[in-house]
């Protein structure tokens, strides 16, 4: 839970955050960009917004092209907004006889000025030839696009396979002069990828809670191919949508806007959810009083408490923590309060969901 904290202080100023780490064959590239697409609200420059899908749909892509695909538990995507850029990070493991040819090609993009970028681009187009992989025009893309803004580094991990990542950014305003800055960014990827060590999958994500948001996270998750065949899948989904409706209806509302962050990560023998969000004191106080007396109910009482809210038409309470403490028992739910700096509370809500 530390480094969850850690990580939520780090990225508590970013309008938005988005990162999946696990294996890009289960998932359509679509169900992740359209994650992003529901901050709309938080951009002041929708034309960057668009930008950046555009170029995170090719760097998903390459992640898909590139990767050795050894069960995914290498291979991320992360981008985050924070206010003057939009960065993006991805890794995937490589064989290392495609190293070689893969740093070539980088340091010969990277090399080149914009006005060369825009004439190899013309070139590939017109010519219509392709690398082996179909990822030469993705490469320059995200070079042209991003008006240079991009690293790579492309390390060995044993005598089969290298961990390639790639660095790009999409300015507000773009200063030719300056080498952009990554050291936000790499310091994100080592807390992410501590967090992601012990897990089959992972999710982290921080920005608007909107419908949209939820639909699109739904769409993931329905998406995942080894949650298909799982049976806590339906528990998922159900849960997640009580967690965000509870984040909805209980969080500081910035700009007519629902702040907060969600982690979700899949386990050996389970899948385990954290919420964080500012909330008033006393909406905070109340919330962690049902969580203890719901954790104190037997199985029996649980059901008991849903049905006297079902039968009672005039009851304002609602069934999401009910529901959620139904659904993970005998696990417990876990709330801890902490005063931030706007005299807010700080509102962290973890659950963990049996394998069956």
């Amino acid at each position: 839970m530390q480094l969850k904290e850690e990580l939520i202080r780090a990225t508590g100023k970013l309008p938005l955050i988005v990162y999946y780490q696990g294996n890009y064959e289960d998932i359509p590239t679509e169900t992740l960009v359209s994650i992003i697409e529901s901050n709309e609200k938080s951009v002041n420059r929708k034309s960057q917004l668009r930008k950046v899908m555009f170029l995170s749909v090719e760097a998903i892509q390459n992640i898909q092209r590139y990767s050795a695909h050894q069960g995914g538990k290498h291979d991320f995507y992360l981008i985050f907004f924070d206010g003057e850029s939009y960065q993006v990070v991805t890794q995937n493991l490589i064989y290392n006889k495609d190293c070689q040819d893969l740093k070539n090609r980088l340091d010969t993009l990277i090399s080149k000025d914009q006005t060369e970028l825009e004439e190899l681009y013309v070139n590939q187009m017109d010519s219509g030839q392709e690398t082996e992989k179909g990822a030469g025009l993705g490469l320059i893309e995200i070079t042209r696009k991003s008006n240079r803004s991009i690293q790579y580094d492309i390390k060995q991990r044993d005598e089969e396979y290298s961990l390639f990542n790639l660095y790009f950014a999409i300015p507000l305003q773009v200063k030719e002069s300056e080498v952009f800055d990554f050291s936000m960014a790499k310091d994100l990827q080592a807390k992410l990828n501590q967090l992601s060590s012990g897990n089959e999958s992972c999710f982290y994500y921080g920005g608007d809670f909107s419908n949209n948001f939820i639909f699109s996270l739904l769409n993931l998750l329905l998406s995942k191919k080894a949650e298909q065949q799982n049976n806590v899948n339906k528990k998922v989904h159900h849960i997640i949508i009580e967690l965000t409706q509870n984040l909805k209806r209980h969080a500081h509302y910035e700009k007519q806007m629902s702040q907060g962050k969600m982690f979700i990560e899949w386990k050996n023998s389970n899948v385990e959810i954290t919420t964080y969000n500012e909330a008033q004191a006393q909406n905070a106080k109340e919330f962690q009083k049902k969580v203890v007396d719901l954790n104190s109910s037997s199985k029996e009482q649980l059901l008991k408490k849903s049905k006297d809210i079902l039968s009672d038409l005039e009851s304002t309470n609602g069934l999401g923590l009910i529901d959620i403490a139904n659904l993970i028992y005998p696990n417990k739910m876990n709330v801890n309060l902490s005063k931030d700096m706007n005299e807010m509370t700080d509102v962290l809500f973890n659950i963990t969901i049996n394998n069956e």
